[in-house]
């Protein structure tokens, strides 16, 4: 079993004073991080579709992960979220062999949002932070007026 420090998580302030592993694209903001991985958020794709809040999440690996078949090392990912009662779900998942998006999609999923089985947020975990950091951003841009679609970062 992995200790309670080894699987912590580290916010992004502390990211942001140091971190070897910045991300390679600039709009990828580190937000979380365990032993095991590093979570980016493209804060600019932050908005409202088909009436859910959604993200694109950017996770990268220290090591090869092996799950349904094929080998990667990053996965991104466009999570929705209820910031109302804490809870998160995975619209659209891409695998990557290589590291930051890079070398072969090895393998992409859908789900529709009528099908969203949300999951609650547990305190202090990575989906807490993501969900906080996307909840706090999104209620910045209500307030500022500040709305449109944004890019999909699968497709670049």
């Amino acid at each position: 079993m992995r200790s309670t420090a080894s699987a912590q998580i580290i916010m992004a302030a502390v990211l942001a004073a140091g971190s070897a592993r910045a991300p390679a694209d600039s709009h990828w903001i580190p937000v979380a991080q365990t032993d095991e991985s590093l979570y980016l958020l493209d804060e600019a794709s932050i908005e409202v579709r088909s009436g859910l809040l959604t993200a694109w999440e950017l996770v990268d690996y220290a090591a090869p992960q092996h799950a349904d078949g094929v080998l990667y090392r990053s996965q991104l990912n466009l999570r929705a979220y209820r910031c109302a009662d804490r809870s998160w779900d995975v619209l659209k998942v891409t695998r990557f062999a290589g590291s930051r998006r890079s070398g072969e999609a090895v393998l992409s999923s859908s789900f529709p949002p009528s099908g969203a089985t949300w999951q609650p947020v547990a305190a202090e975990s990575v989906a807490a932070h993501m969900l906080d950091r996307v909840c706090t951003l999104a209620g910045a841009a209500a307030r500022d007026g500040v709305a449109g679609p944004s890019r999909d970062p699968s497709q670049s």
